[in-house]
């Protein structure tokens, strides 16, 4: 058999073995999950936004970091408006996020928070079935280069060993990003100058509500 058609029956050979494995991959998986004791096999990425008025950001800042080391958790990036508004993106474990997001919540008033969860499941089962696929079609072609005695089939198998290689390195790197995301949940915190109103301030800030009263009593 020539080097071409071996090259041509390892491909078509793993790509239907590979549609084979990855329905069976996703049908046991599948079957497991649905049981509501396994619930825990799912893959979830969660995530908080908060939003409050603080009345020293850069001070509620450090606290911040702080409460991040103690959840054994890192700092993404901070924001710095002159130093009267900042805004940070955190990642704690996902077990601290209700907890961590709790904590922020006492630096100050809090106008706005959110969670959000994403059941990202089913892509890595995909991830996880194309890596085994990959990895056998590379086990195919390095089993051939051992046999190729000619310099045109061996520079025809390296080169596809290359794109095999490169593709599991991508696919490898985005199970690696979704499995982060999914032990540590990612906090988007935006610390706010509390508006600090003088006697004029105060004083049109009850008419305006005076007014309201007129409009509305409830």
């Amino acid at each position: 058999m020539s080097i071409f058609r071996a090259l041509l029956s390892v491909v078509l050979f793993v790509l239907l073995a590979g549609c084979a494995s990855t329905g069976a991959y996703k049908r046991a998986a599948v079957s497991s999950f649905d049981s509501g004791s396994r619930q825990t096999d799912r893959f979830i990425i969660k995530s908080a936004d908060i939003e409050l008025d603080v009345k020293e950001p850069t001070t509620a800042a450090e606290k911040v970091k702080e409460m991040v080391v103690q959840a054994s958790g890192y700092i993404g990036n901070i924001r710095d408006y002159n130093q009267e508004d900042i805004s940070m993106t955190v990642k704690v474990p996902e077990r601290q996020l209700e907890l961590f997001v709790d904590q922020v919540s006492s630096l100050g008033n809090v106008t706005s928070k959110s969670f959000h969860s994403e059941d990202v499941t089913e892509e890595i089962i995909d991830i996880e079935a194309k890596i085994a696929n990959l990895s056998a079609l590379r086990k195919k072609f390095r089993a051939l280069l051992n046999k190729a005695t000619e310099v045109s089939d061996i520079l025809k198998i390296e080169k596809e060993l290359s794109r095999i290689q490169t593709e599991l390195d991508s696919i490898e790197g985005r199970r690696k990003a979704l499995k982060n995301q999914v032990v540590f949940s990612k906090v988007d915190i935006a610390l706010n100058q509390e508006t600090i109103y003088g006697p004029l301030g105060y004083l049109g800030k009850g008419f305006i509500w005076v007014i309201g009263k007129l409009f509305v009593i409830k």
